[in-house]
């Protein structure tokens, strides 16, 4: 059985390491008994009498403490998830003064790439790795012309103005994984590309995704793309084709076209932006989880690390974890009483992925926390069922929504005012398109209030559904106050 230790790699996750935490044990239940029943810990100078005492405080307290969103201290520990939330809002503020085809360019990528790499299998620390890269995968260049591997491959002059993006660097330290994905984006799958001439596999998956959603959106939204205007989702793509296996991968362009057809922001809006979070060391048995969770339609993230669990507790709208028996009783143990100590996760459903045959264990997890048991062999209408009662309870008990943000380009106008209306939706919808911006306010489907610029009720909705190009976002159960004088 493996545990849970401090050798995850601190530098994947945008910090410094500790110089007394790359290889010792995290002892969970001794630290947890040493923060419920603190008179009983040992003075400095007492001996412990036993080898399984917990480490001092403050060597554990790096790892199961809720981790801080500070940038200031590089001794801080700062989960991917939080890092990735900061930037996104400081790119998000930054992208405003582009030209209006450019305009939040970066964040519409970001959303893009996420959700190719997760149809490709991604995991949850892949993906936020994948993430930040796409962030801020235009920083270096905010004012300069737009460049992608195609327009690189049709314009040789582009050469060089890719070469100073590479050379300038992004202003920050990123994680290892993410500064390398932002160096190797201009890369061909054929060698062709910038700088080192890598090819096909040689290059890393996420900065295949990144050139081909790049480009992709390029070619959708800036009138100096390599066609010269800009195209119809479906000659968009057709550009893309005729690249792949020249430029583009093959297989993320197949995972982007799934993803541009079905519409994967069609589901989180369904789930209010909530989502379910697998963790297996296997990858068959991630696979045969998310396909039982498939038809509830329910947004999914995995991982094989049990770490990344405690980057994902805080604010990220995960509404049920399944951890798999096989890291260890000891782990399980003490990571489910870890999150039951939280207020914010003391409601988390916790399914646990087999069942000991120690009836005691069994006990001791069901105390601890563990929900339900998921026997192996998985049974897919069974799981089925208990998933969904156990994510539907949490929402029926006041699980909180996360705000959704979109576009126009991942989903038409009308169908996301049909998808509010329809599924009986609560809350605000915020739409911007350049500098303009209006709002609506949904109570159980049913518009109670919208407004852009002049225009209020149903002039307001019809404006916004006209527009062409607007990002959106939507902040569930969010009510509307009217004003009083």
């Amino acid at each position: 059985m493996s545990a849970i230790t401090q050798e995850k790699q601190p530098s994947d996750l945008g910090c410094q390491p500790h110089e007394d935490s790359q290889t010792k044990r995290v002892h969970y239940p001794a630290y947890l008994a040493a923060q419920q029943h603190p008179a009983e810990t040992h003075s400095p100078n007492e001996t412990p009498s036993s080898p399984q005492t917990a480490p001092p405080p403050n060597h554990l307290r790096r790892i199961l403490k809720p981790r801080q969103p500070t940038l200031a201290s590089e001794h801080t520990k700062l989960s991917v998830v939080r890092l990735t939330e900061i930037i996104r809002q400081l790119i998000g503020q930054l992208e405003q003064s582009r030209p209006g085809v450019l305009r939040d360019h970066s964040l519409l990528v970001t959303r893009l790439a996420t959700y190719t790499g997760d149809a490709m299998g991604m995991s949850l620390r892949e993906l936020s790795q994948l993430q930040l890269a796409c962030l801020t995968h235009e920083l270096g260049h905010l004012g300069g012309p737009h460049v992608t591997l195609a327009s690189l491959n049709s314009n040789s002059s582009h050469a060089p103005l890719a070469q100073q993006q590479l050379e300038n660097g992004f202003g920050f330290s990123l994680p290892p994984t993410s500064t390398s994905i932002l160096k190797q984006r201009f890369e061909a799958m054929d060698g062709s590309g910038l700088p080192k001439k890598l090819q096909s596999e040689g290059i890393l998956l996420g900065s295949r995704i990144l050139a081909a959603v790049d480009a992709y959106v390029d070619f959708r939204r800036n009138l100096r793309n390599p066609a010269g205007k800009i195209l119809p989702r479906k000659d968009a793509f057709s550009q893309l084709e005729k690249n792949s296996g020249k430029l583009f991968d093959e297989r993320v362009l197949q995972a982007l076209r799934t993803i541009l057809g079905s519409s994967s922001l069609r589901s989180t809006l369904a789930s209010d932006g909530r989502w379910l979070l697998f963790i297996s060391p296997h990858v068959e048995r991630i696979q045969e989880l998310r396909k039982t969770a498939e038809p509830m339609g329910w947004p999914c993230r995995s991982s094989n690390a049990l770490d990344d669990v405690l980057d994902v507790l805080q604010g990220s709208g995960l509404a049920a974890l399944c951890l798999d028996l096989e890291f260890g009783y000891d782990d399980i143990l003490a990571l489910t009483e870890y999150i039951r100590l939280h207020p914010t996760n003391a409601a988390l459903p916790i399914a646990l992925v087999g069942k000991p045959s120690d009836e005691n264990m069994v006990a001791n997890l069901e105390q601890a926390g563990v929900d339900t048991f998921l026997p192996l062999p998985l049974h897919p209408s069974s799981a089925q069922e208990v998933l969904r009662e156990m994510v539907e309870h949490h929402v029926t008990m006041g699980a909180l929504g996360q705000t959704i943000y979109g576009s126009y380009e991942e989903m038409d106008s009308v169908e996301l005012f049909d998808i509010l209306s329809q599924q009986k939706k609560s809350g605000a919808l915020w739409v911007r398109a350049s500098k303009l911006q209006g709002n609506a306010f949904f109570e159980q489907g049913n518009l109670v209030f919208a407004s852009w610029e002049n225009k209020t009720g149903q002039q307001a909705v019809k404006t916004m559904i006209s527009l062409l190009n607007a990002e959106f976002k939507f902040i569930p159960n969010a009510m509307w106050l009217p004003q009083t004088t």
